[in-house]
């Protein structure tokens, strides 16, 4: 509940490393902004590997930029020019709009070898259309899970859920709602199929929601939608300028939680959070 408040703030433009104006007094301010280095530095310390597309670059350019504030000389480095010792603790790899080619790119970099403490891929929102079989799509990524934890068992596996679109705005997407045609209400429906996925499968595992983030307005309520007797949720239209990609306040809030996350998750098992 602290990080999701946290979120919140960012979101609401109201913290002080954000350059925001505050209603919080000033030592709540000089502590958040305290908390978020601390974890900025065990985040970057951590050695991860995130296979993404487009909305994973929104979340570490909102990184980059948090880190920069910091003083923190920081920028992620792609697979391609990772080599043995890569300049940076945090890989990259972009996979296309091609759910099987990320999955490939993900599973064979880690057999390769690739040195990380923690991994983990993003599918986007382009995967997932109205007609997606969300059950072999999971199955696939829960196969290429699987494989790695035998094969990679020095490596802290994460999950991401898939990111959301905004209900499209205007009379036509009013009335395809109305009589139950809009596709884009049903594609968010697919996504929160395969989130839901995630948390029954791996329920032990460290889970970045990005989908809960996206969706979760400054006041704490969630953007939702009932599509054929079904509840989803969708993106935030205030958190993007095209229905899918994060604008740059929503960009640097996120990042501040797949900081947090990172500091979190890379974490051996053995080692306790610090306490809340």
């Amino acid at each position: 509940m602290r990080r999701r408040a946290l979120a919140l703030s960012l979101l609401a433009g109201t913290v002080a490393c954000a350059g925001g104006a505050t209603d919080r007094t000033p030592s709540q301010n000089q502590r958040q902004v305290l908390d978020l280095k601390t974890d900025l530095d065990a985040a970057l310390a951590t050695r991860i590997f995130f296979v993404h597309q487009s909305v994973g670059a929104n979340l570490l350019s909102g990184v980059v930029a948090l880190a920069r504030e910091a003083g923190r000389d920081f920028s992620p480095v792609d697979l391609e020019h990772a080599g043995a010792e890569p300049r940076s603790n945090w890989v990259e790899a972009w996979g296309g709009y091609d759910p099987a080619k990320r999955l490939d790119i993900f599973v064979s970099a880690l057999r390769g070898g690739l040195k990380t403490d923690l991994a983990f891929m993003k599918l986007c929102y382009r995967d997932f259309q109205a007609d997606t079989d969300v059950a072999d799509l999971f199955a696939r990524y829960r196969s290429a899970i699987a494989t790695l934890e035998r094969e990679r068992p020095d490596v802290r596996f994460a999950h991401v859920t898939v990111p959301l679109r905004a209900r499209p705005a205007g009379v036509k997407a009013a009335i395809k709602r109305l009589v139950g045609l809009d596709r884009e209400d049903a594609a968010n429906v697919k996504r929160a199929e395969f989130n839901e996925r995630l948390f029954e499968t791996f329920p032990s595992d460290p889970i970045f929601d990005l989908a809960r983030l996206e969706s979760t307005r400054p006041d704490g309520t969630r953007q939702t939608l009932a599509y054929r007797g079904k509840v989803a949720y969708s993106l935030v239209p205030d958190y993007t300028t095209d229905g899918g990609h994060l604008n740059e306040p929503a960009q640097r809030a996120l990042a501040a939680e797949l900081i947090r996350f990172v500091a979190r998750a890379g974490r051996p098992p053995s080692q306790p959070a610090a306490a809340q």
